[in-house]
């Protein structure tokens, strides 16, 4: 009866374990899916077209999806914040120092995009308070969303994802420097995922 029970508990174990992979496959599945068709809408989007394409949108409805733990929030709301001079949140800019280098929101702080939140907060965040306003970006919000579920466990209260992020920002013509110079170029991440960007905001000796 004991290696009956003992076997039974290996199957149950076994099961869960598989049901939690397949799971994790499926929402990877889900993204990749995803990420096709919003660089597909953006080849077929025209060239001057709105502030956002409508690939941009697809992206930031599955990044919504993917984090639902996250607050998300829009580029006007940060943009309301960052403008508010007695409490403006703390921006992380979570993108590679080559990104970064090219150009950022003002006053945002270089997160290295596979940093663990106790990285974050011995780091960038140190002595910051838990409950102050933080907001997180990237290109188009999807490696800030990861990073905004990691310090949202980790114990800070008020941390929102810009969703559409720095692509979203930059094609609404919001404001972006490189350091504390205004410029109007952003890193494409690649010369695919830059499909998101308006043409003239590509900085084309960057992600190739």
């Amino acid at each position: 009866m004991a290696r009956g029970s003992q076997t039974l508990h290996r199957i149950s174990l076994f099961t869960r374990i598989l049901r939690t992979a397949t799971l994790h496959i499926q929402r990877r599945l889900v993204m990749m899916l995803a990420a096709w068709l919003a660089l597909l809408l953006a080849c077929c989007a025209p060239p001057d077209g709105g502030p956002s394409t409508p690939g941009l949108e697809v992206v930031m409805a599955q990044t919504e999806r993917e984090y639902p733990m996250v607050h998300h929030a829009t580029t006007d709301k940060v943009e309301q914040w960052l403008n508010d001079p007695l409490s403006p949140p703390m921006l992380l800019d979570v993108r590679e120092e080559e990104e970064f280098a090219v150009s950022h929101l003002r006053g945002a702080v270089n997160v290295n995009p596979g940093a663990l939140a106790q990285g974050v907060m011995d780091k960038q965040l140190k002595g910051i308070n838990k409950n102050r306003r933080i907001v997180t970006y990237c290109s188009v919000g999807l490696r800030s969303a990861k990073l905004a579920k990691r310090l949202q466990e980790a114990g800070f209260t008020n941390v929102h994802n810009l969703n559409g992020s720095i692509f979203l920002w930059a094609n609404e013509g919001k404001p972006i420097y490189r350091g504390q110079v205004p410029v109007s170029v952003v890193h494409p991440y690649d010369r695919t995922w830059g499909k998101l960007l308006k043409p003239e905001l590509r900085d084309e000796r960057a992600g190739n």
